[in-house]
C-alpha cells in the first residue's frame, strides 16, 4: 500500500465512537497499527507511557508485539482491561465481548494476562554470571521537595537578614511615618536559589535556600558557584546595597536557624 503524506484513510474517533474511552487524546487503533507495523517487527517491545486509552497495547497485541503500558491513573487498569476486552481478547480468564474484532478474524483471541503495578515479575538472579558483570553505581535521587511553600520559606529565610536579599543587601524601602525610610517586610521582588548549588547536590530544603534580589539571581543562573563565592564577585563589583559584606547575614548562622526551624515544623506537621 503506498502512503502519501497526509493519511486521510483512517477514519477519526468520532465514526468509530465505540473504541472511545473518554480521553481527549485518544487515537483511533487502526493509526496505531499503521505506526507500529511501519517501525517494528513481531516480537518487538512497544513502549506506551501515557496509556491511559490503551489503543497502543490493544495495536501491539493485534500485531503480536510484545508491549509495556504505563499510567499515572489507577483508572486506566480498568479501561486497559475493558479495551481488550471489546476487541475479542479473554482478560485474565474473562470472556470477550467481541464487538470490535476485525472483519473475517476469529472472536477467540488468547488470553491476555495484564499485570498490575504490584504484580510484575520478578527480576531473575544473575547466579555464577554475577562476577563478571559490572554494576552501575546507585543512582542518586533528588530529596522530596520541601515542606515549606514557597512563601513560607521566603518569609522565614528574610525574617533572618532584616528582610535583605543575602546576596547583595538589596531591600524592599517604603515611606514610613514622619516621612522616614523602613523597609516593608514582604517577600515580594525576591527570588529563591541556593546556597550550595543543586549541581553539586546541594540540598532543597529550606535549609539551603537563600533570597535573592531578581537582577542577582538572573546573574547567577545556573552556575556552579556556592553564594559565598557569589556574594565576593558582588562586591568585587561594588554592587552591594550595604556598607560591606560584613553587613549579609552570616550564611553558617542563617543555615542554623533554618535547620532548627524545619525540625521543629516537620515534627509538628508529622503529629
Amino acid at each position: 500500500m503506498f502512503l502519501r503524506d497526509v493519511w486521510d484513510d483512517i477514519k477519526p474517533l468520532i465514526n468509530v465512537s465505540h473504541e472511545r474511552t473518554g480521553y481527549p487524546t485518544q487515537k483511533p487503533v487502526a493509526l496505531a497499527e499503521r505506526i507500529i507495523t511501519a517501525s517494528s517487527d513481531p516480537g518487538d517491545v512497544v513502549l506506551d507511557p501515557f496509556a491511559g486509552c490503551a489503543y497502543v497495547s490493544v495495536a501491539a497485541e493485534n500485531l503480536e508485539r510484545d508491549w509495556v503500558a504505563c499510567d499515572i491513573s489507577p483508572r486506566a487498569m480498568t479501561v486497559l482491561r475493558r479495551q481488550f476486552r471489546k476487541f475479542g481478547y479473554a482478560v485474565d480468564g474473562e470472556a470477550p465481548e467481541g464487538v470490535l474484532a476485525h472483519e473475517g478474524e476469529s472472536l477467540a483471541r488468547a488470553d491476555v494476562k495484564i499485570l498490575g503495578p504490584h504484580e510484575l515479575p520478578k527480576r531473575k538472579s544473575l547466579g555464577e554470571e554475577a562476577e563478571s558483570i559490572t554494576l552501575l553505581p546507585p543512582r542518586i535521587y533528588k530529596v522530596p521537595a520541601s515542606i515549606f511553600t514557597r512563601e513560607e520559606t521566603l518569609t522565614f529565610l528574610l525574617g533572618l537578614s532584616g528582610w535583605r536579599a543575602w546576596c547583595c543587601g538589596f531591600a524592599n524601602w517604603k515611606i514610613g511615618h514622619f516621612g522616614r525610610p523602613v523597609i516593608e517586610q514582604t517577600f515580594r521582588n525576591f527570588e529563591l536559589d541556593h546556597i550550595d548549588p543543586q549541581s553539586k547536590r546541594g540540598r532543597h530544603e529550606i535549609d539551603n535556600r537563600a533570597p535573592l534580589c531578581p537582577y542577582h539571581n538572573n546573574r547567577k543562573g545556573n552556575r556552579r558557584v556556592h553564594l559565598d563565592e557569589f556574594r565576593e564577585e558582588i562586591a568585587a563589583a561594588g554592587e552591594l546595597a550595604v556598607a560591606s559584606l560584613d553587613d549579609l547575614v552570616d550564611l553558617a548562622w542563617a543555615r542554623d536557624q533554618a535547620l532548627e526551624h524545619w525540625a521543629s515544623e516537620r515534627a509538628k506537621r508529622s503529629e
